[in-house]
């Protein structure tokens, strides 16, 4: 009885800290997936554009591995997902910004070009009048 009593608080150990090693792990992870995604976000531009939201997941990320320090797993992997989130929207803000500007940029140079066709129309137009002038003057002579 004695022996199995042992066997059990044996496993019960190796699973709690197995569970413990493992809960590290994620948090660890989450902790450095915000880490890339400010580093994302910073590369596309978040740093001019979306500087306080920025700046907010920075402050979350370093919170995070100062909990994650103090072993307080839960609140960092809370934390750390905060701070990854905060850093995914600014990356998300910077590129539809980009994106817009390309579009109006696109949708310029398209009526430019349009401009362009419209003349380029007109003038055959006239050009196709004088030859149909000259070919009935030619015709009348």
């Amino acid at each position: 009885m004695l022996n199995s009593l042992r066997v059990i608080l044996l496993i019960y150990l190796f699973i709690s800290i197995g569970c413990s090693t493992k809960s590290n792990q994620i948090v660890v992870d989450a902790v450095s997936d915000a880490q890339t995604q400010v580093q994302l976000a910073r590369k596309a531009g978040a740093g001019e554009t979306t500087h306080k939201d920025l700046l907010e997941a920075q402050q979350l990320l370093n919170r995070a591995g100062e909990l994650m320090s103090s072993g307080k797993n839960r609140e960092a992997y809370r934390v750390a997902m905060r701070a990854y989130l905060k850093a995914a929207v600014s990356e998300a803000i910077v590129t539809a910004d980009v994106a817009e500007n390309d579009a109006l940029e696109a949708e310029k140079e398209l009526a430019a070009q349009l401009d362009i066709v419209e003349t380029k129309r007109r003038e055959l137009e006239r050009i196709e009048a004088e030859l149909e002038e000259l070919k009935t003057q030619f015709d009348q002579n």
